[in-house]
């Protein structure tokens, strides 16, 4: 049985979204898919928020609690075209996602929302085999379980925990 899950963003759908997208939009579109902010926290960002050390810090909206997550490459290529050209962020949520539905159109990649950026973030940290308590902890969850709604499952999952099983049986 196959598992069906939205549709999540994948690395090569964030790279064509890059690919055209102004500074400001690029910029908002990698601290949601690579840093995992929400929207209001991208659009907040301050060039004063990173460290030397390739740490971000972002206040959370919701929680009102600061949290630090590291600082991918195209992240930072894109927070570095942000400060060349001496842009701000996009003005408001609505003109974000406007500009997104745009450049989806425009690119051929499937629409997407901010908040599904913001889920793709979690699912490819799952992907890679990330923990998903540390997970929790770079998006700002609470609790274990709003962080599992942020990890969307595929049918090749399954197929790994079959896999898995199967291997622990064969040894037993």
């Amino acid at each position: 049985m196959a598992v069906r899950c939205k549709y999540v963003p994948t690395d090569h759908d964030i790279d064509q979204l890059l690919a055209t997208a102004p500074p400001p939009l690029a910029a908002a579109i990698c601290l949601m898919s690579d840093a995992g902010c929400r929207l209001r926290e991208a659009l907040a960002y301050d060039p004063s928020s990173r460290s030397a050390q390739g740490v971000l810090r972002i206040y959370a909206t919701k929680s009102r609690r600061w949290r630090s997550v590291p600082i991918p490459t195209r992240l930072d290529t894109a927070l570095l075209r942000l400060a060349r050209a001496r842009a701000r962020a996009m003005p408001t949520p609505r003109d974000t996602q406007r500009a997104l539905d745009a450049l989806a159109t425009r690119q051929g990649v499937e629409k997407t929302s901010p908040h599904r950026l913001r889920h793709s973030y979690a699912t490819r940290l799952y992907r890679a085999g990330i923990p998903i308590h540390v997970i929790s902890s770079l998006l700002g969850h609470s609790k274990l379980s709003v962080t599992l709604l942020y990890v969307h499952s595929e049918h090749d999952d399954w197929q790994r925990v079959r896999s898995a099983l199967d291997t622990l049986a064969s040894r037993a």
